[in-house]
């Protein structure tokens, strides 16, 4: 769909605070990357089956999203273990799911 003018805010950032791209099976990390960084109210991401991304797309997330408190990679090819360590700065992180295989 598209974004209404209330959705952008001063500078051409996003006013998201919930963000579903789950099974954009197109996405890759540089489509991700390039979009996160307009997103830095967002609260809860919701990326399920995106078998287009790495971990790469995930290690700046709590730079680029520093408010984020939900996230969701289930059915993604990605290490949480590499991706989400101690010192990944996701402070905020409230609830973190994550499985290789989408039940």
């Amino acid at each position: 769909g598209n974004l209404g003018n209330d959705t952008l805010g001063a500078g051409g950032k996003l006013m998201l605070v919930k963000l579903d791209i789950s099974h954009c099976e197109r996405l890759t990390d540089t489509g991700l990357l390039s979009l996160l960084p307009h997103c830095h109210l967002l609260q809860t991401l919701i990326a399920r089956g995106l078998g287009g991304i790495s971990d790469n797309s995930f290690l700046g997330i709590s730079s680029v999203c520093p408010l984020l408190k939900q996230l969701d990679i289930t059915a993604c090819p990605v290490s949480p273990q590499e991706s989400f360590n101690s010192s990944s700065g996701m402070a905020e992180l409230q609830q973190f799911k994550s499985c290789l295989f989408h039940l």
